[in-house]
Order: C-alpha cells, then sequence, then structure tokens
C-alpha cells in the first residue's frame, strides 16, 4: 500500500513556460506597411483642422458649411463600416488594403483639386469609405500574420499609427501654414495623404496575403 502523501508538503514547481519566438524582420515588415493604414486614417482625420482655416477663407464657406466639410468623412466612414468586412472576407486583407490606398488616392486627388464646395463634401466621403475599410482591413491582416505571443503587441501599433497620424497632419498644416500661399495651402494639406497611400500600395504590392484568410479559400 502507498503511503498517504504528507497534505503540507508544497506542490511541485510548475515547469516555467517556453520563451517566446523573436519577431521576425519579415514581422517586422509587414506590420510597418500595414500600419500605413492607420496614419493615413489619423492624417485624414486630423488635417481638416488645418485646411478648414484657409479652405473656408478660398472658397467663402459659412460656418454651417465648414462644419459640413468636417462632418461628411464620417458620413463616409459609416457607409464603409457597413461593406468593409464583406470586401475584406470575399477579396483577402491584402486586396483591400490596395483598394483602399486607391480610394485614398482618389480622394485625396478630388479634394486637392476640387473647385467647389460641393466637390469638397464627395471627395470627403470617399475619403471616409477608404479610412472605414482600411480600418477592418489592416487589423484584419495585422490579427492573422502576428505569432501567437505577439499578437496584441502588433495588432496595438495600428493604435499608435493612427496617433502618428494625427501628429503628422498638425506638423504638416504647420509648416504648409507658414511657407505656402494661404488660400492654396488646403490643397496641398489634403493631397499628402494620397502620396502616403502610394508608398503603402508600392510596398504592400511585394506582401502576402493574409494566411488565415488564404486557408479558408
Amino acid at each position: 500500500i502507498s503511503p498517504i502523501p504528507d497534505m503540507a508538503d508544497p506542490p511541485p514547481p510548475a515547469p516555467a513556460p517556453a520563451p517566446a519566438p523573436p519577431v521576425t524582420p519579415f514581422i517586422r515588415r509587414c506590420t510597418a506597411v500595414a500600419c500605413l493604414s492607420g496614419i493615413l486614417f489619423g492624417y485624414d482625420l486630423g488635417v481638416v483642422s488645418g485646411a478648414l482655416p484657409s479652405l473656408s477663407a478660398s472658397l467663402q464657406l459659412t460656418d454651417s458649411q465648414a462644419e459640413t466639410v468636417v462632418a461628411f468623412l464620417f458620413i463616409g466612414s459609416a457607409l464603409g463600416s457597413f461593406i468593409g468586412g464583406d470586401i475584406t472576407d470575399r477579396i483577402g486583407r491584402k486586396r483591400s488594403i490596395l483598394v483602399c490606398d486607391g480610394i485614398f488616392l482618389i480622394g485625396s486627388l478630388i479634394l486637392g483639386l476640387a473647385p467647389s464646395y460641393g466637390v469638397i463634401l464627395f471627395g470627403r466621403i470617399v475619403i471616409g469609405i477608404a479610412v472605414a475599410i482600411a480600418a477592418i482591413a489592416d487589423v484584419s491582416y495585422l490579427t492573422e500574420i502576428s505569432p501567437e505571443h505577439h499578437r496584441g503587441a502588433l495588432v496595438s501599433c495600428n493604435e499608435a499609427s493612427i496617433s502618428l497620424g494625427f501628429l503628422l497632419s498638425y506638423i504638416a498644416s504647420y509648416l504648409i501654414t507658414v511657407s505656402i500661399s494661404y488660400d492654396a495651402g488646403w490643397r496641398i494639406m489634403f493631397g499628402l495623404s494620397g502620396l502616403i497611400a502610394l508608398v503603402q500600395y508600392a510596398l504592400m504590392r511585394n506582401l502576402p496575403e493574409s494566411p488565415c484568410w488564404l486557408a479558408e479559400n
């Protein structure tokens, strides 16, 4: 008969957890490129605060019209949020980001070349749609390419990128305001987001699709 163990004896120590594997340069590159969507998100939300004074002076907007310019991006975002999930599921995370880059570029060109108040509103809706779809696509992409032990940290990089986008919009607004003709400055401020979209498009083309989406399809 086996002796009854002493209940006062401490339990054996649990085995030490295995160390988390390091984040590879490839994953860092995927994260950095995908997070450009977060920078676009923050930039397009923040740049209107710097562009609005010169925009209002250039097109002689009333206070109500200026408020509408700000609000129309969120109308576009509401529209994009209804279709963003379905698009990323149908065509993939990578392709959705590439499509968003194209929409960002079109929207920035519309805003930068807009001749009238109505065209400005249309451009803001286009940018809003891109913002909403990008927010879904890049978070999905980051989640599905991240190693299990680093998933939370890598996905949170997108949140940091949104804050960085706000900061860049304020810096760009200040530099353009003090160095460019006041009436023309808003066109450059809006147009700069198109450059960020072009950079992301060029870099994203060389990255793979999400392995989870590929496995499902």
